[in-house]
């Protein structure tokens, strides 16, 4: 608002001036109070002058950059100074501009992230050829080019598909002109790209190249040549079926949804060259692209077999399937990842320091964050990053609380996630309600079945299931989901566990006497509705030991679950969709919101939807507008069906 302010007090020609010319917008500036703002400051910078300023919001990473890139080649003195003898890395068109975030000079000056770091420690464990030549002594992107060549016409598309994505304009013009372009891929593979390129007129009438949009024609080429080994170029291949997990394995740095084909491939090649950067901080050599691309798709099929073949010990597998599953499990160094391991049990991170970390059996990686992903019906890239920090968090802090209105799924994405974290033997679940007390969740007196007359002490879910944790399985994860923990008089109920939750590991005596302690392993999901305001409130002290994450239908990932679901089992009701942000909109009270789990039932049908409405969602809604029949009426099921559909006209319905 300064900055606007500050145009406003100046001519029309002096702000043109401003808005158009470096020095003059620098003067005009020089007078506004930024400080706090500098982000913002910066990014107007580049917005305006692209081709002056660097593409950067943060005032830290720019003498960063200023070191890291011009260090020993030029005395620069303002990372804006780099445009002078750096080289455009970025294309649009025809216009080319630099990015100090981008391959190749990201890594000359930010160090790589640690799940890249973590990676490459894998990899080189994994495969010691690494640095020196490609892992197992196989030339992925060679093999993957023979297969595709010597597939038939017929199977090409769903070939090309499985490697470069099933939206690619190769993949497309494949779909088209199978035969044609098996054609043009042979003979790409005899002339090389740029007699290719020199050729595109006479091979334009296979695929009628010249009919496509620049950009479809720019995307082909840039595909067509990842498919040619030998060609001058280090291109891997973009494994279609690998890219998600390799994103959630390394870093979240995926393009748009809308991205074009070779905005996608430009952003896997960043990704392959961060890994080489990681590689060669724990190796000490840089393999190439290929060798990356080629290893990170070995590790992502790893099985069994490969990892006894490697002489691998039990524990570490362990740690690999762990980490392949998203766990923050480092691998050991090889000496010990080849002998068999003490019998000291491990720890997982826990609180805010790092500690030794868990592994988990291999029954885990039948549940892979790809199934659970599905499983809750998360498919964009911005829903997978909100389930990954989601795990994140509830492994570092432990415990958890999902609040919500109701509907929204708390209770079935904590059974899921606790899936993931655990098999089923490992996870309890308690509901509280108000006569829930100490004695029924931690510890308590109670009748012996044997002597009616006599009592003994009777350990609730809490601590039978920490003791299992200790005891039977201390290298495995346990998970207790709470359901309605604000149910409950949660101080009561707690009682010493308000200590142990951020002191674990440490003992307390307990009300009845015994010593007790909460180990590392056993992690705590807690549900909670936003919507009954007559429940017990959380208070400070608890909420300070749990993360509590929202979960709101209009909020990321639950505004993609329902249409996603919808599209896969009920095409025909996609204007349920419409029709929950409208009510809700009417409804105005987020802690009140409907939860789209009403319109997810099997079979579903426009019947069942207005029955779940008029007898689930309508009796919750006559309680929240007591008195207020207008605001009902706009609630009726038909009536936002017509609104939403437009096969009403009536204004009230408008």
């Amino acid at each position: 608002m300064r900055v606007v302010a500050r145009f406003f007090t100046l001519g029309s020609a002096d702000r043109r001036t401003a808005l158009t010319d470096w020095d003059a917008f620098q003067k005009t500036l020089a007078e506004v109070d930024d400080q706090g703002v500098w982000a913002m400051r910066l990014l107007l910078e580049h917005l305006l002058f692209p081709g002056i300023t660097t593409d950067t919001s943060s005032r830290d990473d720019k003498p960063e950059m200023t070191t890291g890139l011009g260090a020993g080649t030029v005395d620069v003195a303002d990372a804006n100074d780099l445009r002078f003898w750096l080289e455009p890395n970025l294309r649009y068109g025809d216009h080319r501009s630099l990015s100090p975030y981008r391959s190749p000079y990201r890594n000359a000056w930010k160090e790589p992230t640690e799940r890249a770091v973590r990676w490459a420690r894998w990899a080189t464990l994994a495969f010691d050829d690494l640095a020196s030549g490609v892992p197992d002594g196989r030339d992925g992107t060679a093999d993957a080019v023979d297969d595709v060549l010597a597939t038939t016409p017929e199977n090409l598309p769903r070939q090309l598909a499985d490697l470069l994505g099933e939206d690619t304009t190769l993949t497309r013009c494949a779909r088209d002109n199978a035969a044609g372009l098996s054609n043009v891929l042979h003979r790409v593979d005899e002339l090389g790209v740029a007699l290719f390129i020199d050729q595109l007129a006479e091979l334009s009438g296979v695929l009628d190249l010249s009919r496509m949009p620049a950009t479809d024609r720019d995307s082909f080429l840039e595909e067509v040549s990842t498919l040619l080994p030998g060609a001058g170029q280090d291109l891997p291949f973009r494994t279609a079926a690998t890219v998600g997990a390799l994103e959630r394995l390394t870093t979240w740095d995926s393009p748009s949804e809308s991205a074009t084909p070779g905005e996608h491939y430009l952003a896997y090649l960043d990704r392959i060259d961060t890994l080489r950067a990681a590689t060669e901080m724990v190796s000490g050599a840089l393999p190439s692209r290929g060798e990356v691309a080629d290893a990170a798709d070995q590790l992502l099929a790893m099985d069994d077999a490969a990892m006894t073949a490697l002489g691998w010990n039990e524990e570490t597998q362990k740690g690999f399937l762990a980490w392949r599953s998203n766990r923050k499990v480092d691998p050991p160094t090889e000496k010990d990842a080849l002998e068999e391991p003490a019998t000291e049990p491990a720890e997982i991170v826990g609180g805010n320091v790092e500690e030794p970390v868990s592994v988990v059996s291999d029954e885990l990686a039948a549940v892979s964050f790809e199934t659970l992903a599905e499983r809750l019906t998360i498919d964009s890239d911005q829903g997978k990053e909100w389930l990954d920090d989601l795990l994140e968090m509830l492994q570092d802090k432990k415990q958890m609380i999902l609040q919500g209105p109701p509907g929204t799924g708390k209770t079935f994405i904590a059974q899921a996630l606790a899936e993931h974290l655990a098999t089923p033997d490992r996870v309890e679940l308690v509901q509280f309600h108000p006569g829930t007390a100490y004695e029924d969740f931690v510890q308590g007196l109670r009748p012996d079945p044997e002597n009616p007359q006599a009592f003994h002490l009777s350990d609730g879910p809490l601590v039978r299931l920490a003791n299992r944790a200790r005891e039977d399985d201390p290298d495995m994860l346990y998970v207790l989901i709470i359901d309605e923990i604000n149910r409950a008089n949660l101080p009561a109920v707690f009682g010493e566990l308000y200590f142990l939750l951020e002191y674990r590991g440490q003992e307390v005596t307990m009300t009845y006497g015994s010593r007790f302690s909460l180990p590392e392993n056993v992690l705590i999901i807690g549900t909670m509705n936003t919507a009954d305001r007559s429940i017990t409130a959380v208070d400070a002290a608890l909420r300070r030991r749990f993360y509590v994450v929202d979960v709101r239908p209009e909020q990321s990932p639950l505004d993609e679950i329902l249409p996603a679901w919808l599209a896969a089992n009920a095409p025909d009701l996609g204007w349920l969709t419409d029709l929950l942000i409208r009510a809700n909109d009417l409804i105005g009270d987020p802690d009140r919101a409907i939860g789209p789990s009403h319109f997810m039932q099997r079979d579903m049908t426009e019947e069942k939807a207005k029955r779940a409405w008029e007898f689930s969602v309508r009796p919750t809604l006559r309680e929240l507008f007591y008195g207020q029949p207008e605001r009902m009426e706009d609630l009726e099921f038909d009536r936002l069906k017509a609104v939403v559909t437009k096969t009403e006209t009536d204004a009230d319905a408008d």
